[in-house]
């Protein structure tokens, strides 16, 4: 089997609930070198009855997504912006970060420049050997309580560890979330950010519904699964980032400033938000076939190919026959064909 279904929660390992069903999808980075066919899998999201943390209980196996991988950090001017912020406030000079999900290495480098050691790891090859080429040392696996040990034992504890985007994107969080506490100093910092279920709500931003996003975060349900863990989430902040995300900062031990406890303030009409998404979902549909319907046949023109136009060219019923074109400037998917 190429992907499996969870019947519990990966936070709190509660029973799941099926909120919001869309068609089933090819993966949203498998762009190809030809027009063929591919395996469709199924894609809705479900909410914990018992933390309320909202995912995808599909799993598909990572090594079909992320071993040879098109996305890369670099190419936004927008984002390299944000990572240069970023590493103002997570590298320190002569200090040890280790980003879980570096991708092409952009946060290794920028740390770089701040004087700071840094190591990556990444599962996606491709970019775990380009990177190192260039001088951002990256690991190209996933991260475990062994890696992290092994990273301890040879270099040494880290300062801060970082998660850019991929916290959502794994299903042993649990997993995670301990291979962290083994590498960090008593004293460090875990800094993850993630798409804000808030904003993905507040906005209907389906597109970011695909098979990498495992898990939709809200704050609520992170406080527990972090404690369970033997962490402290200790400030949140908004971000614009990603349309919409939240960067977490956890520690051992401490207690949290006021930013956590407003987050969790603001996520109360979130249960009544899901009731309502599906319908949001169907409305979105009609509105923009209306828009489009005397445009098909002629031949669509789309401007950007990220991962989220998948979910929405299947959810909104495009068919390949009403595209001529998509134009994207990230060279890994320039030549090739849109999922």
């Amino acid at each position: 089997m190429t992907y499996h279904t969870r019947q519990t929660c990966r936070l709190c390992l509660g029973p799941l609930r099926i909120v919001l069903s869309l068609p089933d999808t090819p993966l949203a980075n498998s762009y190809l070198s030809r027009p063929g066919s591919q395996q469709h899998y199924p894609l809705y999201l479900s909410e914990c009855t018992s933390c309320g943390h909202v995912q995808l209980p599909v799993v598909v196996e990572p090594s079909l997504m992320f071993s040879d991988y098109a996305y890369t950090s670099s190419t936004a001017a927008s984002f390299r912006q944000h990572i240069g912020k970023l590493a103002d406030v997570v590298a320190s000079p002569g200090a040890l970060l280790v980003d879980i999900g570096s991708n092409d290495g952009l946060l290794l480098a920028e740390a770089q420049k701040r004087g700071a050691q840094a190591l990556g790891i990444d599962p996606a090859r491709n970019l775990a050997a380009e990177a190192t080429a260039r001088g951002q040392l990256t690991f190209p696996g996933y991260m475990t309580a062994e890696l992290a040990r092994q990273v301890r034992k040879i270099i040494r504890h880290a300062s801060c560890v970082t998660a850019l985007n991929v916290f959502a994107h794994a299903d042993n969080l649990g997993e995670i979330a301990d291979a962290v506490r083994e590498l960090i100093y008593p004293s460090g910092t875990f800094v993850f950010e993630v798409a804000y279920l808030l904003d993905v709500l507040d906005k209907n931003e389906i597109g970011t519904i695909y098979h990498e996003h495992l898990s939709h975060h809200h704050v609520g349900p992170l406080v527990p699964f972090l404690a369970a863990h033997g962490m402290t989430l200790y400030r949140v902040e908004r971000i614009s980032s990603q349309g919409g995300s939240i960067r977490c900062f956890a520690r051992m031990g401490g207690v949290a400033d006021p930013s956590v406890q407003k987050a969790i303030d603001g996520e109360r009409d979130i249960p009544k938000m899901l009731e309502n998404w599906p319908a949001r979902v169907r409305e979105d549909k009609s509105a923009l076939m209306v828009k489009l319907l005397p445009h098909l046949g002629k031949g669509l023109a789309i401007y950007g190919a990220p991962a989220r136009l998948t979910t929405l060219a299947y959810t909104m019923g495009l068919r390949a026959s009403d595209v001529s074109c998509v134009f994207d400037d990230e060279p890994k998917k320039i030549g090739r064909f849109t999922p």
